[in-house]
């Protein structure tokens, strides 16, 4: 599968590396959407979108673990984030020098590493390791990475039971 580069800053149009795909990587870019959606609907879950703007984290060999539990808290402040149950979180980032990973660590549990593209933002979906979703939620950045945003799926605990 060939890269997606995502152009512009608030850009929803993608355009892959190569000749007379930019229709079919639209229509797949909708779809996505639209199918995500439709999971959101009929499993009752919400989502909330984190925007970092390109910001830039770590360095070249740098760690960086982002509490999105706090975040979430700190840029919804009408969220009880208690009520919440974490089913996965999406990120869109880029590795500057390539190398960079991303992984999901809820509680005790940690998903395996995921490698981010390099020079192109890469649309990655981490799912919850930890059903229960007790404690904090953190997103580990290994690398020079740029984040773009990060959007957490969730479902409210009593539709959960």
């Amino acid at each position: 599968m060939e890269a997606i580069r995502l152009e512009g800053k608030n850009s929803i149009f993608c355009e892959v590396r190569g000749r007379g795909m930019y229709r079919t990587q639209r229509f797949l870019l909708f779809l996505f959407l639209v199918l995500l959606q439709v999971n959101s609907a009929v499993a009752g879950t919400e989502r909330f979108i984190l925007d970092y703007g390109d910001a830039h984290f770590g360095g070249y060999r740098g760690e960086v673990e982002i509490y999105l539990k706090k975040a979430l808290q700190e840029n919804v402040t009408e969220v009880n984030v208690a009520q919440y149950l974490l089913r996965r979180v999406v990120v869109v980032a880029r590795a500057k020098h390539g190398r960079g990973t991303a992984q999901l660590r809820i509680g005790p549990e940690m998903t395996r590493a995921v490698d981010v593209g390099q020079d192109a933002f890469t649309i990655i979906s981490l799912e919850n390791p930890f059903k229960e979703s007790w404690g904090p939620w953190r997103l580990l950045l290994s690398g020079n990475i740029v984040l773009r945003e990060v959007t957490l799926v969730v479902e409210r605990r009593e539709m959960a039971k």
